[in-house]
């Protein structure tokens, strides 16, 4: 932490910000921890990650006969157990009718809720028009996954992948029942989301059926997970805090010696200063009328002017009398 929140380590000041390491020791559910002012914290944190899914249902058909399948397995048509590489399959085959294949998903009679990871093995042993397809079931319908026919996975009438013959390829479905979407992966690779559902239906069985032509598909080691997304209404009562008071004496470290502020609600100390209110003046807008312009004087006739026409016309008129009178006497 530094003395400022606005503190950084420059070159000229390589300790402005000053590291310390401890250790905290992490109770079954919860920890306190003091932030001291204006730091940043890192926490690392180290130990076993528990399993974030239960196993709900196993099966690796290693069996002597078909009969002995657990309750959670439903057959129709023609199916037996076969030797696999290692182990035992399950072979399904389609000869005049349709043969399926219906594994309850449902958990001690209700439907899965959280999330659901279905994981198998499957191949075909031909690459004909002989199909397999995969459907969940869910209480409002089913809703096909995929299907394998003619060296293809297909779903949504999209070829997603390619798949050899009498090779077990590895098939994940990941269900999210909480926001109702599916996603299929295929030999570890995503393939697709073939759809999507009401999350308010839950997730109650799958089913392989084998239809089209004749053909065999084998079937082997079938794996159901659940993840419960539900939070317990019991309130966690949280430790009381703890400062840690001992300086860090570490060779090459100066102690830290300012005190720990508890942040109590995840942030900085709220500035409780009081806040002086602006007031806002309003402009009075003024009324008083604009002065009406003062008209300009008209202009007077000037008396120089005046005696100056007249003497001007008395000059013309004088003038022309004079010339009519010479032109008279020239007459004579």
């Amino acid at each position: 932490n530094g003395e400022d929140i606005t503190s950084t380590n420059t070159p000229e000041h390589p300790d402005d910000i000053r590291i310390t390491e401890s250790e905290i020791t992490v109770g079954a559910s919860s920890f306190s921890y003091t932030f001291p002012a204006h730091s940043f914290v890192a926490i690392k944190l180290t130990g076993e990650v528990s399993d974030f899914y239960t196993e709900t249902l196993s099966e690796d058909f290693d069996l002597s006969e078909i009969s002995t399948l657990p309750d959670a397995f439903s057959l129709s048509g023609t199916a037996s157990i076969a030797s696999a590489e290692e182990g035992k399959m399950l072979r399904l085959a389609r000869s005049t009718s349709n043969s399926s294949l219906t594994v309850s998903l449902a958990e001690d009679a209700t439907p899965l809720d959280g999330i659901t990871r279905i994981r198998f093995r499957l191949s075909a042993e031909q690459m004909t028009r002989a199909r397999i397809q995969v459907d969940l079931n869910r209480s409002q319908g089913a809703t096909m996954m995929f299907a394998m026919e003619e060296g293809f996975v297909k779903n949504d009438a999209k070829i997603r992948a390619v798949y050899t013959e009498d090779k077990l390829h590895e098939f994940e479905i990941v269900v999210d029942n909480r926001s109702g979407q599916y996603i299929l992966y295929f030999d570890g690779g995503y393939i697709g989301s073939p759809g999507k559902f009401d999350p308010d239906t839950g997730l109650e069985s799958i089913t392989f059926t084998t239809m089209t032509e004749s053909g065999t598909f084998a079937l082997d080691d079938i794996q159901v997970l659940s993840a419960s997304t539900e939070v317990s209404d019991t309130p966690v009562t949280p430790d009381p805090p703890v400062t840690d008071t001992t300086p860090d004496t570490t060779v090459g470290k100066t102690p830290d010696t300012t005190p720990a502020t508890p942040i109590t609600t995840g942030g900085e100390t709220p500035d409780t200063t009081p806040v002086t209110p602006v007031t806002t003046v309003a402009e009075t807008p003024d009324t008083t009328p604009d002065p009406a312009p003062t008209p300009e004087p008209e202009p007077k006739d000037s008396p120089i002017g005046l005696i100056i026409g007249i003497v001007a016309a008395v000059i013309l008129v004088g003038g022309g009398v004079a010339v009519w009178v010479i032109l008279q006497k020239k007459r004579r």
